[in-house]
């Protein structure tokens, strides 16, 4: 499946959620009050059903 390796102050991540498709997407953070900041989120993407269901995702640190 695909991985999604993240870079946070000198320390390596890795992203996966079986079975589903993942992906990055560019969006606006509106935390501060009159300005907002770019950032850039992960998400999950797939086939779902009518009833609840459970997708599987872990953060892995990369030694």
């Amino acid at each position: 499946g695909k991985s999604i390796l993240i870079d946070i102050e000198n320390e390596g991540w890795k992203f996966t959620a079986q079975g589903y498709t993942i992906d990055i997407e560019t969006g606006l953070y509106f935390g501060k009050k009159n300005s907002f900041t770019e950032n850039q989120n992960l998400f999950i993407s797939g086939i779902t059903q009518n009833e609840d269901q459970i997708i599987k995702w872990e953060f892995e640190k990369i030694i």
